[in-house]
């Protein structure tokens, strides 16, 4: 049963990796053409960038993977601002949500954290692109933030099909 969860998960990864891999490549090939406009160089290279950075992130998720896994994960705490942080967070990432809309909504004012920046910024990245890549396009994805006794909940809303519950999800 291990085996067939290893097999995949690493189906899953090549996959994952492929597709901007793929993209990659043929945009530059295509960009090093001779008989090609500006224009079309340039948004050849602009798809490579975009590519590029999500296999970035890809891989970047990889590594904290295996971080966790075999315990040598490290938090580096720090005083944030939330508000800022998540605003930061959609300002980056509104480019790579292709056609969807993105609404925030934050309840009151957020207090500061004490958080691990980096990693609760690729964790919401993560949830963004997922919204994106899941959901039809041209829909809504929402973000919101409130206080809930003395913890801040974040949430991410789409119009995904979700994901069906099954044995030990609730």
């Amino acid at each position: 049963r291990v085996e067939k969860i290893k097999d995949e998960f690493i189906g899953m990864v090549s996959h994952e990796l492929r597709t901007p891999l793929t993209i990659i490549m043929g945009s530059v090939n295509v960009a090093l053409s001779d008989n090609i406009s500006k224009d079309e160089r340039k948004e050849l290279l602009e798809q490579a960038a975009k590519s590029s950075e999500h296999l970035s992130h890809i891989l970047e998720n990889l590594i904290e993977l295996s971080r966790y896994q075999s315990d040598r994960m490290t938090l580096t705490k720090e005083s944030v601002n939330m508000e800022s942080l998540i605003e930061d967070v959609l300002r980056s990432e509104t480019s790579h949500l292709n056609e969807h809309r993105i609404s925030l909504e934050i309840a009151g004012k957020l207090p500061r954290a004490e958080v691990d920046k980096v990693r609760l910024q690729q964790i919401l990245r993560n949830l963004l692109d997922h919204a994106a890549k899941y959901s039809p396009e041209n829909t809504e994805i929402r973000v919101s933030a409130h206080l809930e006794n003395e913890h801040i909940l974040i949430g991410v809303g789409d119009r995904g099909k979700g994901i069906s519950p099954g044995p030990g999800r609730r």
